[in-house]
């Protein structure tokens, strides 16, 4: 859609990484954001690689940053946007439950582990006998559905996840900062001549 992605071959694990000279070579390609998708175990070099930007490109990231790690990062990584399959405020009854329960606060992890739990629970009491196979027709078929953290579970033919991710941006809230979901905006209208 009129973007271009520029490589500048920045790989986080290689032994040599260097987050000032990575945000050097994306100077010299006009780069206008940043994309930083780390493996779970590289989040401190995320983080680095945030703190070296400076706030100089907006930052974007996969899922795997929303951690409490990521929010240490503070204004250094104040508004980075991240994709997240749950969010509290999708489903605040939840998110209180399971925030009791777990005695700590619950992010989207803790949700699609209780999705896929319903799933299962479902899928299986559906099936007899119950094998490998009837459950995993049961959970690709198009009349299978199941409740969950924010509402209702259902597959695709492919079996992957059918549903929508939502945005969060890391925001300042006091001297605290925190995923914060962004607003979506309905899509303008399109006419057709």
């Amino acid at each position: 859609q009129g973007s271009e992605i520029v490589d500048v071959g920045c790989d986080i694990a290689a032994p040599d990484f260097n987050p000032a000279e990575a945000l050097s070579r994306l100077a010299q390609q006009n780069a206008d954001s940043l994309l930083i998708a780390p493996h779970i175990d590289r989040l401190n070099l995320a983080i680095q690689l945030a703190n070296a930007n400076q706030q100089r490109l907006p930052l974007l990231s996969s899922a795997t940053l929303y951690t409490s790690q990521s929010l240490e990062g503070k204004e250094m990584v104040k508004n980075l946007v991240l994709p997240v399959l749950w969010h509290p405020s999708t489903n605040p009854a939840f998110a209180k439950i399971a925030t009791s329960y777990w005695n700590g606060t619950v992010n989207w992890r803790t949700a699609t582990a209780y999705d896929a739990a319903q799933a299962l629970i479902r899928a299986i009491a559906m099936n007899s006998p119950t094998t490998r196979e009837n459950i995993q027709s049961t959970l690709r078929s198009r009349s299978f559905s199941a409740i969950r953290a924010g509402g209702e579970i259902r597959f695709l033919s492919t079996g992957d996840r059918s549903g929508k991710s939502s945005l969060v941006q890391i925001q300042a809230k006091g001297s605290t900062y925190e995923f914060v979901p962004i607003p979506t905006a309905s899509p303008s209208p399109v006419s057709i001549p």
